[in-house]
């Protein structure tokens, strides 16, 4: 490391300050052997060096430094004092924070009557002493090392006030070749900070105190808080544990009076007892008295829980149709379909109850202004599921016969779209004949069609076959004229594939009329008897019929088919 610093009449000097050269008249502080200033350079920074012939190998830069900022601080009798910011806060038993009023010292400069160096303290040695009238002020300066902290300890147990100016960035730092900066350094309030403040401490300390007994009264306060809350949660846990009781043991007598119907809900085969129900036939006295009847599909039709009216799917329809025939105003509801089956018909009896018992205790439960869409409170949501109302394949089957216009919605009900079902019906029934009627003659027309059609295809191939050997015997016909001629100047047409005996100025094809004479001999371009074999097997014929029609070129060139 380049040399900052040197000793000149037993003083440490910076390099900026002195003459440059050998006439600086420094010697090593280090060595005591003489130095030359360097301090008119442009590209090096300014720096000591050893006269030639010596050398110093431990020569210390920081501990110079150390020493210089203490000859700054001397010879100027003066120091900043750092600012100093303190704020008291506790934490409460909710978890909140409160805050005493803020301890605050502004940094200023501090000048001292007399300033003291390495002075012998207690056991330790202070790097600084400032003193003024009323008392003395511990300067320290850190560099590389930080100060112990028994002697931090020393320093509050004393009550004596002490700052800590902190160098350690100009530590191998460029700034350690430039006077100015280091004084500025050393000078900076920002650089300092209070090792103890006794005034300002002892102001925290009583702040603190008011700060803890405002603590102590809102803590207690809190504490009843916390005990009356507490006393509220166990009220509180207690009636809910009363209410359960309550609840448990209603919800234990409401199924304690339907324990057989519950039993056989758990129980009940879903497969082969619903096929049984369904598969039943109607009383023979309610189905004479019908007044409309209707096959399938306005009646027979699945709907899912039918199984409850323990009758074929289409002896129930057929009960509804009849109750919508003799109606005599056109609008009704589900509400209503579904009590006149239950009426006359009837459903599974166990369901019946169960059925009852969840509609009294959904009114029991929309009485208390609670929401009744989860069903019986006292049944679980897989009983409440098994549970089938009639209205639901009541719904089922009104909305089949609104897809088949037998009936149309108004709302949340239905109005009859006739003055009877029974015309409904009839008319239903005439519409399906003649649909059936239709359909049968137009798949005739369709089957004929399809006959007519392959027939025409059976015939149209063969032709089709004759045209294309046609137009190869063509092809080959003019091809075979033009080259017997040797005409040098012929060319093919590429769009009708036809030899041309040569290329007029327009450069239109006399055959197809179109401008594609290419005036190259594409293809066959020799005289050859077998020309027409050729043409046949390949597409050139067919490309040409595509192009040109025989009806075109019968019109043009008849003497080609004779």
């Amino acid at each position: 490391m380049l040399i900052p610093f040197g000793k000149k009449d037993g003083v440490l000097v910076h390099v900026n300050n002195v003459e440059n050269g050998a006439s600086c008249g420094c010697i090593c502080p280090n060595c005591g052997r003489p130095l030359v200033a360097k301090n008119r350079g442009k590209k090096k920074r300014q720096h000591f060096a050893h006269a030639v012939g010596f050398e110093c190998s431990d020569y210390d830069t920081m501990t110079y430094l150390h020493q210089y900022a203490q000859d700054l601080i001397l010879a100027k009798g003066s120091v900043m004092l750092p600012s100093y910011e303190q704020r008291p806060e506790l934490s409460l038993l909710d978890g909140g924070r409160i805050y005493g009023d803020t301890v605050a010292r502004k940094a200023q400069r501090h000048q001292f009557d007399s300033v003291k160096l390495e002075v012998s303290w207690s056991q330790y040695r202070i790097d600084c002493v400032g003193t003024t009238e009323t008392r003395d002020l511990f300067i320290e300066i850190t560099v590389t090392h930080e100060n112990e902290s028994e002697k931090l300890g020393a320093f509050k147990r004393e009550d004596v006030p002490a700052i800590e100016v902190d160098l350690s960035q100009l530590h191998n730092s460029d700034r350690l070749y430039d006077d100015e900066a280091i004084n500025a350094a050393v000078f900076n309030p920002e650089n300092g900070q209070w090792l103890n403040h006794p005034r300002a401490e002892n102001e925290y300390v009583s702040r603190l105190d008011e700060l803890k007994a405002e603590q102590a009264r809102r803590n207690e306060a809190i504490r009843k808080q916390q005990v009356e809350a507490e006393r509220q949660r166990e009220f509180k846990r207690k009636v809910a544990e009363a209410e359960q009781r309550r609840i448990d043991a209603a919800r234990q007598k409401r199924r304690d009076e339907l324990s057989e119907e519950l039993e056989w809900l758990d129980m009940f085969n879903s497969g082969e007892e619903i096929q049984r129900l369904k598969a039943m036939p109607i009383d023979e006295e309610l189905a004479s008295n019908l007044s409309v009847s209707a096959p399938w599909p306005i009646t027979g039709m699945p709907v899912k829980g039918s199984w409850i009216f323990g009758v074929r799917n289409e002896d129930w329809q057929h009960v509804v149709l009849d109750f919508l025939n003799l109606r005599r105003k056109p609008e009704f509801s589900a509400n209503d379909v579904k009590r006149h089956l239950v009426r006359t018909v009837g459903i599974h009896p166990v369901m019946k109850r169960l059925n009852i018992a969840r509609y009294e205790a959904k009114k029991q439960t929309r009485k208390r202004g609670k929401d009744d869409s989860y069903g019986a409170w006292y049944l679980s949501k897989e009983e409440n599921r098994k549970i089938i109302s009639p209205f639901v394949p009541v719904s089922e089957y009104l909305k089949h016969l609104v897809s088949m216009s037998m009936i149309a919605r108004h709302g949340e009900n239905y109005l009859l779209t006739s003055n009877s079902m029974k015309n409904n019906v009839d008319q239903m029934l005439r519409e399906r004949e003649e649909n059936a009627k239709r359909l049968a003659l137009e798949e005739e027309k369709d089957r004929e069609l399809l006959e007519e059609q392959q027939e025409l295809e059976r015939v149209g191939k063969g032709l089709y076959k004759g045209e294309i050997e046609e137009r190869a015997r063509q092809l080959a016909t003019i091809d075979n004229e033009i080259f017997q001629e040797e005409r040098q100047d012929a060319c093919r047409c590429a769009n009708c594939y036809f030899l041309a005996r040569s290329i007029p100025a327009d450069s239109k094809c006399e055959f197809c009329g179109q401008f594609t004479l290419t005036g190259e001999l594409e293809g066959f371009d020799s005289y050859n008897p077998s020309l027409f074999h050729k043409y046949r097997c390949t597409q050139v014929p067919k490309k040409s019929l595509r192009a040109l029609s025989r009806a075109d070129l019968l019109s043009r060139y008849p003497e080609l088919f004779e």
